[in-house]
């Protein structure tokens, strides 16, 4: 019988072996097959544990993992007496989920048990919520959602917070201002946290693994998480990272590294991780720099590359960075609202790209990169290519390749006619026949006409307008004699 039984595993284990202690034991448990069982059924990692007793808080057995088999024991992992454990309260906060806060030597403890999601709650209104003294946080089971507000600032917790592995979302503010004081443990199960999760937290240590699922770091997630440290490495994968997302924390002291993934950065995210260090770097998805996202992250140093795509820089966005002294901008001047990069910072920009002046811009000291634009480019031949270029107004055409050019004629004109204000004619390759009226209308070439040491002939009018009778070459409308060097 279960009486037999349990005294059969006692007296195995020895830690319990006066026959006083079995009418304590044997009313609370009873047998099922092959199965032994709490009255109320209640188990934590393979514990069993019966709290009342015929209607009357009572001593508490704890038991390991107990696998009973006829007359045999199979497997007996712990056996204990716990005195003084007091159920303070218990209820239901999910559908397959249970609560309860005990007490034991003035300590308690808050036990989340069962399987599922807890219920989503406001501010304050969990229904454990008086109990915010309590200093321990307990999961039993495969829990899959903590709701929204679940401990919101309950200050006394200590240690690590370890999120179950079966967690796959985390509510909004549910771990808001508690005084977790060790690591924070974050399972790649999680693919959803949620605003202002863990704000707060300032008593966190260690460095901070974000898990590899997450598309999305959501407003004030780790807002004054001010005792995390080490590298802010954000995972490949997400594409937002919201308003204070980690503002105010300014423990980390490492680089920042922010993936290709992420298109969208914004207001404050970073506000105020002065312990950030190295070169800032920016994903090139982004389009603007809102309002002091960067603000007080005053460890960058040397130079930030602002993508091409950025069209638009808040107020403050990158003010109180002292440590960066040059931005170097790859498209068109943005709209830029007041202070949003230190006052002694040089902006550098291409010379193709619009909007820009020199050699100031909005006040910020300016350089300018000079660069060639292709303003066209085709074939002119069955294995010759063309390519018109600008650089800084200055235009040339190259002609590519080997083997003959395409005859031309006046209504037929060359691809590259409306660039009739080229300076420069340059052939790199073989070419091996120059076409006819080739260049009948540029007036603005400049320099020596040199034919290549391939060319074998050279088209009517190649070089000329049909009614003029000289070779000339001319910058304006006024005509300037050059050499002609034939091979």
């Amino acid at each position: 019988g279960s009486g037999n039984t349990l005294h059969q595993v006692v007296k195995l284990q020895g830690k319990i072996n006066c026959p006083q202690y079995l009418d304590c034991i044997k009313p609370r448990y009873k047998t099922k097959g092959n199965k032994v069982y709490s009255l109320l059924n209640t188990s934590y990692k393979g514990k069993m544990r019966e709290r009342k007793f015929a209607g009357k808080l009572a001593t508490t057995v704890s038991m390991g993992i107990l696998l009973v088999g006829g007359p045999e024991v199979l497997t007996w992992a712990e056996t204990a007496l716990i005195e003084g454990e007091t159920v303070l309260e218990s209820g239901v906060c999910g559908d397959s989920m249970t609560w309860e806060v005990t007490e034991l030597d003035g300590v308690l403890t808050l036990t989340i048990s069962g399987s599922g999601a807890m219920y989503d709650y406001a501010a304050d209104s969990a229904p454990w919520s008086a109990y915010k003294a309590a200093e321990n946080l307990v999961y039993e089971g495969d829990i899959t959602h903590i709701g929204n507000n679940a401990y919101w600032s309950f200050s006394s917790f200590t240690g690590d917070l370890v999120i179950p592995s079966s967690v796959t979302s985390i509510g909004e503010w549910a771990y808001g201002g508690t005084g977790f004081n060790g690591n924070l443990i974050l399972p790649d199960s999680v693919t959803t946290i949620g605003m202002g999760a863990f704000t707060m937290c300032g008593n966190l240590t260690g460095a901070l693994d974000i898990p590899d699922n997450l598309t999305t770091i959501s407003s004030y997630t780790f807002d004054r998480c001010s005792g995390l440290t080490g590298d802010l490495l954000i995972p490949d994968g997400v594409m937002s990272i919201q308003i204070a997302a980690f503002s105010g924390c300014s423990g980390f002291t490492g680089i920042l590294d922010i993936p290709e993934s992420v298109t969208d950065i914004q207001s404050e995210a970073f506000r105020g991780c002065s312990g950030l260090t190295g070169t800032l770097d920016l994903p090139d998805g982004i389009t603007s720099l809102q309002d002091h996202v960067f603000f007080g992250c005053s460890g960058f140093t040397g130079t930030v590359e602002i993508p091409a795509g950025v069209n638009y820089i808040a107020s403050d966005a990158m003010s109180s960075c002292e440590g960066i002294d040059q931005a170097i901008f790859y498209g068109n001047a943005p709209t830029i609202g007041a202070n949003c990069f230190p006052a002694d910072l040089v902006i550098t920009y291409h010379s193709s790209k619009s909007g820009w002046s020199t050699p100031t811009w909005n006040g910020y000291t300016t350089t300018v990169i000079e660069e060639t634009v292709v303003l066209a480019e085709g074939t002119c031949g069955d294995n010759l290519t063309w390519k018109v270029e600008d650089n800084t107004g200055i235009q040339t055409l190259t002609i590519s390749g080997s083997g003959a050019m395409y005859d031309y004629s006046p209504d037929s004109s060359a691809p590259w006619s409306s660039y009739n204000c080229v300076q420069e004619i340059i052939y790199d390759g073989g070419i091996t026949h120059i076409g006819d009226y080739a260049f009948w209308s540029f007036k603005s070439v400049d320099g020596d006409l040199v034919i290549p040491s391939g060319v074998t002939s050279i088209g009517n009018y190649a070089y000329v307008q049909p009614v003029i009778t000289e070779l000339w070459f001319c910058r304006t409308a006024w005509q300037k004699s050059v050499k002609v060097h034939l091979p």
